[in-house]
């Protein structure tokens, strides 16, 4: 190792938060290389800015070094070709760098700690500059030795600064098996990523030192701004366009590149939409919206947009859309980048392309090439054409990988390919245009110094036509076994249609003998809606099938042809092909099974009408058996209805029963408490009053167990009313009252405690209400006492009525402790009551008065939060 010599300045070195911790570990910081995606052709460009783009994302809100230079180096080696990426920070003294964040076969050197200024990386530390080592074999500085019998050896190297101003926060390191593998757009892409990733550190660092003097509030607000400073310097040192848009799309903001993009100053964009910088008739807006929210919504956008500088210009940009967090407040961040030269490029290709159309077209297989990676299909012969349904112009240039219907399959031919270098008879399956599955068996060679492949393919779907029938009718079989209804076979039936043949549009139909009708219990169509269940057989191809008892593939020449005859009528969406078979069990048809196309008229041929009629005999026994086994099912479920209705009804007699005697019970003790009470209660208030008057100089105690006695008088005497009142029959004297009025009455009849805020809203122009003023304002005032009591440390009681329709509406709220759930289905019945005192009358006879007055009453309630009772009174006739 041939020692450089330093400089006479050398670049000063900080060293960032949390590195005492990057030490030597052997599961710490370690980062997995994934694998790579290659850079090609005019895609170059997109994906450099997809790094730059997909960095800048992954290191924001990362407030941990750690955590920094890990996600940069996840994010290069999943974006990018170069596996092989590390990042080298300074130890805490500065004469060491350390192997912070590692993937590929550089992950060996994870935690590894080396003198400043050893090896290619110490010579960045040394100069603070760009060291670029076509191939470091040559390179009398390169150190580590990591190459084992499993990787390739490393072969070039390129190493960029990782700075803070003048301050050299580290480096990052990309390496690759490839003599001289880094173009010049590779190098500036990787240095951007190396800006990035410095502020990255710098936020971090700035992170932690805010974190460390939190308990010092002065110095909180410093820190704050020199991170916000050192996002303003990420913001503008990216060369792309960045526009932060606000939830409802306006740019809050942008940076440098998005002015020398567009020609504008930086207050022309603020406050306007993507629309204002559109050239216009060249965008759709209602895509542009719908990739902005669901941009916001999280997802990530990407998609093409027409420019219009400002000196009247129109160029092509490419636009990735994320979601960010701007000043506390969901943003939308777009990155724009002018792909002018790269729509160039595209096109000066497809002109080039167009000289091979003539390729390998004397062949009678399929002839391809393609790029190994999918990406690209570069030549193809008229028989490749033929099995796929497109045009040359159609497939010039696709991606290889859409044509597989199973994207697995292609994974394990490439890996063949990569480990044998050629397949023979490989099975897959591909996708022609008109999205039909068509089985095919390829021979095929790699070239990998190219990453390209060649090869034949042949169509092999008729060989595996029969194979597929059979499992077809096989899987019908088993779904009638495994479905629990109709509801569920018919979905699998359609499926299992589906995959031998195109089945967009597929119905199934059943005749009803009983009342010679049609029914549709299963309807799947792109084009047309459900026929009306439980039509009558008419003139439609359907019930001509059901009526014929044999499959008809009705064309369009074949459908006038029986219309001319008077057999059919067309109903609903013509169809450019139509193809149904009977559906017979025991020689009797019991439906018709239909498959339709609206588009292509060949969709179907003799072909499929031999396969659908081959599988539905299966399909007609399986609904057969599946419609027995559901009447017998209903059966159950209805006996089993009836025996649970019939003791809903007994238990609902024997409750009805059960109130009765108590109604009686209450009736006969009414009575006698009517009787036998009230003259006693008589004696004892006269005798307080005698008491009273000949003591007027009663002592204070005295006074107080006299008044004692006469309030619970009044209380035993309102129980005896209110038995009395709920045994009786009531009559009420119904006519026109003020609502006002009586709630009046009540409050002066029955004062508000002191600790209770009583309040009154009944409007003056309320209709008066038909109703017994005597028994209303009775209601009114158990409401009111059961309110006030609901509240024994105080609260509010509020009064109101409005009119709905005919009705007043009149309502008792308090704030009091509410009921519970289960003792609000039991408060209006005779004798309940979770009060200390009180028989439980007072609500159930307030019903009864309230219902004796043509109206109802309504209870509201929540633990806690109080109770509101709603009395409804029709209002006076006019």
């Amino acid at each position: 190792m041939t020692q450089k010599k330093k400089p006479a300045a050398q670049p000063k070195i900080r060293t960032p938060a949390s590195s005492s911790r990057r030490t030597r570990q052997a599961n710490g910081n370690k980062v997995t290389a994934a694998k790579p995606a290659k850079v090609i052709g005019t895609n170059q460009v997109t994906l450099q800015q997809e790094v730059l783009f997909q960095v800048l994302r992954a290191l924001s809100g990362q407030l941990d070094a750690d955590r920094v230079v890990q996600s940069a180096v996840e994010t290069i080696v999943r974006l990018t070709s170069y596996p092989h990426v590390c990042i080298a920070l300074p130890d805490k003294s500065e004469t060491h760098w350390v192997v912070c964040a590692a993937a590929g076969i550089l992950a060996a050197e994870m935690g590894a700690t080396y003198p400043v200024h050893q090896g290619i990386i110490g010579r960045v530390f040394q100069t603070g500059q760009v060291q670029w080592a076509r191939d470091i074999l040559l390179d009398p500085d390169y150190v580590r030795d990591v190459h084992t019998t499993e990787a390739p050896a490393l072969r070039s190297e390129f190493v960029a600064p990782i700075r803070s101003g003048e301050i050299l926060l580290g480096a990052l390191n990309v390496e690759s098996d490839r003599v001289d593998a880094f173009s010049e757009s590779d190098t500036r892409m990787i240095q951007s990523v190396a800006d990035i990733i410095s502020l990255g550190l710098e936020s971090a660092r700035l992170y932690h030192e805010a974190q460390q003097e939190i308990a010092e509030r002065r110095l909180a607000e410093q820190g704050l701004l020199e991170s916000e400073t050192s996002y303003r310097g990420l913001f503008n040192s990216v060369t792309e366009g960045i526009f932060i848009q606000n939830q409802q799309g306006r740019f809050q903001d942008v940076n440098p590149g998005a002015l020398r993009m567009y020609g504008y100053s930086r207050e022309f964009f603020i406050g306007k939409l993507p629309a204002n910088l559109g050239a216009p008739g060249k965008n759709n807006k209602a895509m542009y919206e719908r990739a902005f929210q669901k941009a916001l919504g999280g997802e990530p956008q990407q998609f093409e947009f027409w420019g219009l500088r400002s000196n009247g210009e129109i160029f092509p940009q490419e636009i990735l859309l994320s979601k960010g967090i701007y000043f506390g407040q969901d943003i939308v961040i777009a990155l724009a980048h002018d792909i002018t030269e790269r729509k160039q490029v595209e096109e000066t290709l497809r002109q080039n392309e167009r000289k091979y159309r003539n390729l390998f077209n004397n062949s009678e297989v399929g002839m391809f090439r393609t790029r190994l990676d999918g990406s690209e299909i570069l030549d193809f012969n008229e028989k490749y054409l033929e099995i796929l349904g497109f045009t040359y112009d159609e497939i010039k240039g696709r991606p290889s990988v859409d044509l597989w219907a199973n994207k697995l399959e292609r994974d394990r031919m490439v890996q063949l390919l990569k480990d044998q270098g050629h397949v023979t008879d490989f099975e897959f399956v591909l996708l022609t245009k008109q999205g039909e599955q068509r089985t095919c068996i390829t021979s095929s060679h790699l070239y990998p110094d190219q990453g390209i492949l060649e090869g034949s393919i042949q169509d092999i779907t008729e060989r595996k036509q029969t194979q597929t029938l059979q499992k077809a009718v096989y899987q019908i079989a088993s779904a009638a076994e495994t479905t629990r209804s109709l509801d569920e076979l018919y979905p699998q039936i359609h499926q299992i249609i589906s995959s031998v043949m195109p089945a967009e549009n597929f119905y199934i139909t059943l005749y009803d003998e009983a009342e010679n009708l049609l029914r549709f219990p299963y309807f799947m169509d792109a084009a047309d809606q459900p026929f009306v269940d439980g039509l009558q057989p008419g003139k439609g191809l359907t019930a001509y099938v059901l009526r014929m008892g044999k499959s008809l593939l009705c064309t369009q020449a074949v459908h006038d042809e029986l219309e001319r005859q008077g057999e059919v009528k067309l109903l609903g969406v013509a169809s450019a092909i139509w193809l149904g078979v009977p559906l017979i069990v025991e020689g009797k048809t019991i439906g018709v099974m239909v498959v339709q196309h609206y588009t292509d008229p060949n969709a179907y041929g003799e072909r499929e009408q031999h396969m659908l009629e081959y599988v539905s005999t299966q399909v007609a026994i399986a609904i057969d058996r599946k419609r027995a086994e559901q009447k017998v099912k209903e059966y159950s479920e209805r006996l089993e209805e009836m025996v649970e209705e019939r003791t809903r009804e007994l238990r609902q007699a024997q409750e009805k029963l059960l109130v009765q005697e108590k109604l009686a019970v209450l009736g006969q003790l009414a009575g006698g408490v009517g009787h036998e009470l009230r003259n006693p209660l008589g004696v004892i208030n006269t005798s307080i009053y005698y008491l009273k008057m000949v003591q007027p100089d009663a002592s204070e105690k005295i006074r107080q167990h006299l008044a004692m006695i006469e309030h619970e008088v009044q209380n035993a005497d309102k129980i005896i009313s209110d038995l009395l009142d709920f045994a009786r029959v009531i009559s009420s004297d119904r006519q026109p009252v003020s609502v006002g009025e009586i709630v009046k009455h009540t409050l002066e009849r029955f004062p508000l405690p002191e600790t209770v805020k009583g309040t009154m809203d009944i409007p003056g122009d309320l209709p008066l209400v038909l109703a017994d003023p005597r028994q209303l304002e009775q209601v009114m005032g158990n409401l009111t006492v059961n309110a006030c009591q609901s509240m024994p440390q105080g609260g509010q009681l509020t009064i109101s009525a409005i009119k709905i329709k005919e009705q007043v509406a009149i309502t008792v709220k308090d704030t009091g402790s509410g009921i519970t759930p289960e003792n609000l289905l039991k408060i209006f019945e005779p004798l309940f009551t979770t009060k200390v005192k009180g028989i439980g009358l007072g609500l159930p006879v307030s019903k009864k008065l309230v219902e004796a007055n043509g109206g109802r009453i309504e209870v509201n309630s929540q633990v806690g939060l109080g109770s509101t009772f709603t009395v409804y009174l029709p209002v006076q006739d006019k």
